[in-house]
């Protein structure tokens, strides 16, 4: 999974094709006041100057750190909590128009 973007860095320099991967994710069980319970996932990952930079291994050009709470309500389907983070990470500014790679 990872997404293809068009990315503009703090140095001036542009990508069209820029490929963003998401590295890891973590899931926290946290209590508030109250003693409920929720959970949040925080996923960072990096973005690479196109796919075959990704694929030889080469050093990424930036990268990017969110969280989101998870849905925990009975209709609430978690069999795949990394294409959640993708489907958030799509929610977010200079993701919005990342395609599927």
């Amino acid at each position: 999974m990872a997404l293809t973007i068009s990315l503009d860095t703090g140095f001036g320099v542009s990508f069209n094709t820029a490929h963003a991967v998401i590295t890891d994710f973590v899931m926290n069980k946290i209590y508030d006041e109250e003693g409920n319970k929720s959970f949040v996932i925080t996923y960072s990952g990096l973005v690479y100057v196109d796919a075959s930079k990704y694929t030889a291994n080469k050093s990424p050009v930036g990268g990017f750190n969110y969280q989101f709470s998870l849905d925990v309500t009975d209709e609430a389907d978690q069999t795949n909590l990394l294409r959640q983070c993708y489907t958030h990470l799509k929610t977010q500014d200079g993701f919005t128009e990342g395609v599927d790679a």
